[in-house]
């Protein structure tokens, strides 16, 4: 049996010290509240982050530091919330959500 670990590269926890650093890296609603796609729940512990910011340098620094100190053979990306399939619509949908928001405006007026 060799080492290997299964990680979700697109969540942070709320506590963690990435996104306190960080809140501009977390993908967001038209409100400008934290999202999660996984669950679309308004509250939890952890929330999606934006691949398309320093987020994706970041997570693959650690990513690679895990692989490397634990001697991992293999690692499974879990990539489920980058688009996800549990909670769609345009106000909640990834990175773009703010962009998608001033396009509804433009086109409304």
């Amino acid at each position: 049996m060799e080492p290997g670990l299964w990680i979700s590269v697109g969540t942070a926890a709320i506590t963690s010290e990435v996104l306190q650093d960080h809140p501009e890296w977390s993908v967001r609603d038209e409100k400008g509240e934290l999202v999660n796609l996984h669950s679309g729940a308004s509250t939890t512990d952890f929330y999606t982050m934006c691949l398309g910011t320093e987020w994706a340098r970041y997570i693959k620094k650690k990513i690679l530091d895990v692989v490397r100190d634990w001697g991992l053979t293999y690692i499974k990306l879990d990539l489920s919330v980058v688009t996800s399939a549990y909670v769609t619509g345009t106000n909640k949908a990834g990175c773009s959500a703010k962009t998608i928001l001033i396009i509804k405006i433009v086109r409304n007026h």
